[in-house]
């Protein structure tokens, strides 16, 4: 009976530190996995946040260079030499019917 007793023993002993034990490692592999998605769900957001912020910053700029040669065709009958001479317009033209028409 007490070899009995004794492997009860050390069976409860072997229960009560290995399960907790599993418990704690299951916990920690879901929490792993949790911290990858979130990484991931980070990293993309801040991708979207820096393709947001460049496309911001390219229309305001594209929309700085439209006003000031707008108001060059206005003020100066020179315009044209005055938009050929400004580096940050390569082309000028209009969108109709899904086509690019040049002047």
């Amino acid at each position: 009976m007490s070899q009995r007793r004794h492997r009860r023993q050390i069976l409860l002993f072997l229960l009560a530190v290995i399960v907790p034990s599993m418990v704690l490692v299951a916990i920690s592999l879901r929490m792993i996995g949790q911290e990858r998605e979130l990484a991931e769900k980070r990293l993309s957001d801040e991708q979207r946040r820096r393709v947001s912020d460049i496309n911001q910053q390219l229309l305001t700029r594209l929309e700085r260079i439209k006003l000031k040669q707008v108001s060059a065709l206005a003020q100066s009958k020179q315009a044209i030499a005055a938009i050929s001479e400004n580096a940050e317009v390569a082309l000028l033209g209009w969108q109709e019917k899904n086509q690019l028409v040049l002047p």
